[in-house]
């Protein structure tokens, strides 16, 4: 049986490469002042989504 913590940090797995994954695009494609605060946020908000997946990862017993 697959644990719900095991699938809450599948999903945020998912979601924190797609906003590195949007970060990394907005950054190279917009090189403006606004943008780049933009693909930041999204850049810091997807390290946060990793570091909860790893601890729902670790912490899934």
């Amino acid at each position: 049986m697959i644990n719900a913590k095991f699938i809450g940090a599948a999903i945020c797995f998912i979601f924190a490469c797609l906003l590195e994954i949007f970060a990394i695009i907005k950054y190279f494609s917009f090189p403006d002042t606004r943008m780049v605060q933009i693909g930041l946020i999204f850049a810091i908000g997807g390290a946060i989504l990793f570091i909860c997946a790893i601890y729902l990862y670790r912490n899934r017993k």
